[in-house]
């Protein structure tokens, strides 16, 4: 292999940071696990585009060895490379297509993640002011959003009362839309931080991307 083909082998970096932003949403909304929804809520720095980038709602054969077939491919490739925020029925799912991802992401340690962060930058906003003697607007912090237990009591919807409509997707559409949710506070307190120079070296001079918690 020469030089150029080394170099042109190496992975985008604009691929690789959508791809690392990018998780996908999965339930599996039937009896059997057969059909599987899955939704990509992009979670990077606001680009004044919608969080939600995509759905699918696929029927999987779940009786074809090693589930083969086209939906159970796509699938595969949806979540490919991935964190993934899956529900119970989702994960089960997935495990008989054995996906390459980058992990499972824990819903509500990605909620208090968020709160801890809030707190931490607030304690240092405090230092700050009285290490300097001087005054500085405080920071409108966001209220952070309940948690995002996939499986919670409560937590899927009834689809036949406009949540998604009645195909079966409607607890990975609500799933998606309180990630979505999630990524955007996020975003609020990366505005906060990054208008107070003081505060920038919590994190850098560029928006953070919403810090998932992926399980142990």
């Amino acid at each position: 292999m020469t030089g150029n083909q080394a170099t042109s082998a190496q992975p985008d970096p604009d691929l690789v940071r959508v791809v690392r932003d990018t998780v996908a949403v999965v339930d599996a909304p039937g009896p059997d696990g057969a059909a599987v929804a899955v939704w990509h809520i992009d979670v990077g720095p606001d680009n004044g585009l919608a969080r939600p980038c995509g759905a699918w709602l696929l029927a999987v054969d779940s009786a074809a060895p090693d589930c083969s077939g086209d939906a159970a491919g796509q699938v595969r490739a949806l979540v490919r490379g991935r964190r993934v925020l899956a529900t119970g029925a989702g994960a089960q799912a997935l495990a008989r297509l054995h996906p390459e991802i980058d992990g499972y992401l824990d819903g509500d340690a990605t909620v208090r993640g968020v709160g801890e962060e809030i707190e931490l930058l607030q304690r240092a906003f405090e230092q700050h002011l009285d290490e300097t003697g001087r005054k500085f607007v405080p920071p409108a912090w966001p209220e952070v959003p309940a948690g995002l237990d996939p499986d919670a009591q409560g937590g899927r919807p009834d689809a036949s009362h406009g949540a998604g409509g009645d195909d079966g997707t409607a607890t990975a559409l609500e799933l998606g839309r309180r990630l979505a949710d999630l990524a955007d506070t996020w975003q609020q307190v990366e505005r906060q931080r990054l208008a107070r120079r003081f505060l920038r070296k919590l994190g850098g001079d560029a928006h953070r991307s919403l810090p998932v918690v992926l399980r142990g």
